[in-house]
């Protein structure tokens, strides 16, 4: 699968990174991330698109003003992998969708 991330006012588009994650509960699960900045009052659309072009997509509006986030690492994780919780206060939603 390929996700892409399109910031709408720009027109810039990247191909998010994956990582394949698996917890106690014994579940997998893949996390999408890119490096791309994420601007306050713009709009994006996030892409799935499997080898048979079967896909789907969501755009989403960020929030004009941005609270700062808060970083915590889990430092209880058993991993080899660092664990991070990020907490945005101060707002309801990261996103509008």
């Amino acid at each position: 699968m390929q996700v892409t991330l399109d910031h709408l006012e720009t027109g810039k588009t990247v191909i998010m990174k994956d990582s394949l994650f698996g917890v106690s509960s014994g579940f997998n699960y893949i996390n999408f991330y890119t490096s791309m900045n994420i601007e306050p009052g713009q709009t994006y659309r996030v892409k799935a698109e499997q080898p048979d072009e079967k896909s789907s997509h969501v755009t989403l509006s960020t929030p004009k003003e941005f609270p700062n986030p808060l970083f915590f690492q889990d430092l209880g994780s058993t991993t080899e992998r660092h664990i991070y919780q990020i907490i945005m206060r101060g707002t309801d939603n990261i996103v509008d969708v």
